[in-house]
């Protein structure tokens, strides 16, 4: 039985593969195409409060 609360951890190949995936951005085959591929917002520290605070209101 598994919970929730249960991680699933993977080896270290399995990490690095990922890492090389994204760096040749290849994790895009992955994603359905109505998915934008660009314009999205750098993660800078006013957009990570912006939705950090509308992560707290959620609660």
């Amino acid at each position: 039985m598994t919970s929730d609360t249960t991680r699933t951890t993977g080896s270290r190949d399995d990490v690095a593969d990922l890492e090389r995936a994204i760096a040749r951005r290849d994790f895009w085959r992955l994603v359905p195409e109505w998915v934008p591929r660009g314009g999205y917002t750098p993660p800078n520290h006013d957009v990570l409060m912006a939705a950090l605070a509308g992560l707290r209101r959620k609660l």
